[in-house]
């Protein structure tokens, strides 16, 4: 099964107050966290998120912590701006838009997490391989 990570991009980490104190995927929308939201939707775990440094230590029951090192290749990468609805999406899409927009990828290899480090990385060049 492949595996899910949430990544707070630069416009999710200006969400403050409550940005200060936790990733954006691990805010409540309606009954479900994000991160919950993104399980059910994908059937996957989620296994870490990619946030902004002052919540490296980041931790609570339950919630995936921190992913300092790299994110494996075919993990799935979504924005945690995006709240996907409960329903199961049965796609095993590359790529995930809503609209016009990237809100998930599958990564095609190992991506190092001090890429994602300061919020300016987008989905966009994953999907596309353009900035």
């Amino acid at each position: 099964m492949t595996s899910l990570y949430c990544y707070d991009d630069a416009q999710a980490r200006r969400f403050e107050p409550f940005a200060l104190t936790r990733p954006v995927s691990e805010l409540r929308m309606g009954a479900r966290l994000i991160r919950e939201r993104w399980e059910l939707a994908t059937g996957r775990e989620a296994r870490g998120f990619a946030g902004a440094a002052h919540l490296d230590d980041f931790e609570e029951s339950g919630a995936p912590g921190a992913v300092l090192d790299a994110i494996p290749a075919g993990a799935l990468l979504v924005n945690a701006r995006f709240a996907p609805s409960l329903a199961r999406c049965e796609t095993d899409a590359d790529v995930s838009e809503f609209g016009e927009r990237v809100v998930a990828v599958r990564l095609t290899e190992r991506l190092d997490a001090h890429v994602l480090r300061d919020g300016t990385f987008s989905l966009d060049t994953l999907a596309t391989g353009r900035p």
